[in-house]
């Protein structure tokens, strides 16, 4: 998304309407042309100068299954709920979380909850 927001939360916004990436109409070319590049392959992406509390958002090797997936299961919820909400066997949820597990290396719920976190897939409290 191209955007003239400069705003903390406008990037947040873009994001969660659906937007693939997030860079400012004042950036700079080579901005614009980082943001296209990446946004596809590494997630949203914003400018910088939405300031340092607003870095880019990057799920890096992570399918938009394994988000759906660990979004709730950092929200703490059973493998049975997420497979009845995403229509999907709780034997492939337990494969998408291990795959996350393996993609992001990380071992337990609780690392999962850090990175969900620390990355704007979930709101604090």
């Amino acid at each position: 998304m191209l955007s003239g927001r400069a705003e903390p939360s406008a990037d947040r916004q873009a994001l969660d309407a659906g937007a693939t990436g997030y860079t400012l109409k004042r950036g700079t070319y080579a901005d614009l042309l980082t943001a296209i590049r990446t946004s596809p392959m590494a997630g949203a992406t914003s400018t910088p100068d939405l300031g340092e509390a607003h870095r880019p958002i990057r799920h890096g090797p992570l399918s938009p299954r394994e988000l759906d997936v660990l979004r709730p299961v950092a929200l703490g919820h059973r493998s049975e709920e997420i497979s009845e909400q995403l229509s999907i066997t709780t034997r492939t949820t337990e494969m998408h979380r291990a795959s996350v597990k393996r993609k992001l290396q990380l071992e337990t719920r609780a690392q999962l909850v850090s990175h969900a976190l620390a990355n704007g897939l979930i709101g604090p409290g």
